[in-house]
């Protein structure tokens, strides 16, 4: 099949239809409203590839599948291919694509770890790989960055929300249609390739519709409910306890932020307060009921072995590179036989991991403690900008960039899906980017509004 679709007659044929097309759709693109809409739909498709989807075609065109170390010039060639047509018919949207970098710039944190990402392959055992990969990453987070100045944090729940619905639909279908996607560790996994991913993200969507609900007409509340308790009951199929406890942290965050609103700014520090005490009385309530939770589940407190295998991976880097790690993406490759880094891991059973199933000692792995403090100084930068711009404003909209900070940390406590063309990276950076510009617009507005307010009556 390979020979006949790369032979040069058929490929010349190939490439005069698609051209031809090209030409119909681009035509039906100059129209504003087709515009706008094919706009959106490449951000809907490019978050939703991020989710890692392992049907086809979607594997084929995810951007980190550029990087893979099997991936044929051909393959590499018709990817870029289906890029390169988005990007011209979308050319107008594309034409500031690369001012990107000056929003980078601004955030000195963020900056410094990816070009510490593509500097690493300076001093990876797979330098072509790994810098490969590099460029995935930088351009994933530039489109993340695009897309953060083109919609508000209103429209963006609005696409994350969809986003969720849609794929609790099709996970939760799936499985008729390919039975071999319905069961997978113990749970439903659909088309995601774990049911902690599956599980995870949609519990990120329940608080997204929990928190849309909480602010939302009357007409539209009932609605809101009944698609977080869909979201919840396809969760609760994956047969995660990661993620209940991500539902439960985040539910709890939006009721909170939600109540804040209500209350006058004097009864802040009380509620600080009540909200410390809250969370040391349950943090040790949780001792004694989380043996019985992960015994419900079928899990071990152990976390299925991966507090066993952690304390090896830190040696590991130890003996590398504490500083600057592997280089990106540089530790996992079973591919490379006795030479892969990460040859010998081996937990209880005879089980080999693929990552170290927790996205902070990943990236250290791959960028060091340096690349690890420049993330964290970069997260703490984005948890005040976040809590201070949920407080300042009362939608439950503005609560969007803090609900990913969190999420992002829990989900990163026993997964891995930080760095990369991946969409929690890509709602990261989203999030990060658009306080950006938030706060830079009202820094803008501040002096105008008081200039008005000196005008003489």
């Amino acid at each position: 099949m390979r020979e006949i679709f790369f032979n040069p007659i058929v490929l010349l044929l190939v490439a005069m239809i698609g051209t031809i097309y090209l030409l119909l759709f681009s035509s039906w693109v100059t129209r504003e409203e087709n515009n706008h809409r094919l706009r959106w739909l490449i951000t809907f498709i490019f978050l939703f590839s991020g989710l890692h989807p392992t049907v086809a075609p979607f594997p084929y065109f995810q951007p980190e599948a550029l990087a893979g170390f099997d991936k044929s010039p051909e393959s590499a060639f018709v990817q870029l291919t289906f890029y390169g047509a988005i990007a011209l018919l979308l050319s107008s949207w594309f034409r500031n694509f690369f001012s990107g970098l000056l929003y980078l710039g601004r955030n000195p944190f963020l900056f410094g770890l990816l070009l510490l990402a593509l500097l690493s392959a300076f001093w990876s055992e797979t330098p072509i790989l790994c810098f490969r990969y590099g460029l995935v990453f930088l351009f994933a987070t530039l489109f993340a960055i695009h897309i953060a100045r083109e919609y508000s944090f209103k429209a963006l729940c609005v696409i994350l929300r969809r986003l969720a619905f849609v794929s609790g639909i099709i996970n939760l279908c799936s499985p008729a249609i390919v039975p071999s996607l319905a069961i997978k560790d113990k749970g439903l996994s659909g088309i995601m390739p774990f049911p902690i991913d599956l599980g995870n993200f949609l519990a990120f969507g329940v608080a997204l519709w929990v928190s849309y609900g909480s602010d939302a007409p009357k007409q539209e509340r009932w609605k809101a409910f009944a698609i977080a308790g869909f979201l919840g009951m396809v969760m609760l199929m994956a047969n995660s306890a990661q993620s209940i406890f991500i539902c439960v942290v985040l539910t709890v965050l939006v009721i909170v932020l939600q109540s804040v609103k209500f209350l006058d700014s004097k009864y802040f520090p009380v509620l600080l307060i009540g909200g410390l005490i809250l969370a040391i009385v349950t943090s040790v309530i949780m001792q004694y009921l989380l043996p019985l939770i992960f015994a419900a589940l079928g899990k071990d407190m152990s976390l299925t072995g991966r507090t066993e295998f952690w304390p090896q991976l830190i040696d590991r880097l130890e003996q590398h590179n504490l500083f600057v790690g592997y280089g990106i993406n540089s530790f996992w490759q079973a591919w490379r036989g006795d030479d892969d880094p990460a040859h010998g891991i081996i937990i209880y059973g005879g089980f080999i991991p693929t990552h170290a199933h927790n996205g902070f000692i990943d990236l250290a792995l791959s960028l060091g403690v340096f690349g690890l403090i420049l993330f964290f100084m970069s997260w703490f930068v984005g948890l005040a900008q976040a809590v201070k711009y949920s407080l300042q404003n009362g939608s439950a909209d503005c609560s969007l960039p803090l609900l990913i900070l969190v999420y992002l940390v829990f989900f990163n406590v026993s997964h891995t899906l930080l760095t990369g063309a991946n969409y929690i990276w890509v709602l990261y950076t989203i999030a990060l980017t658009r306080l950006q510009i938030e706060y830079r617009q009202r820094r803008k507005s501040a002096p105008e509004l008081q200039s008005v307010r000196s005008l003489p009556v």
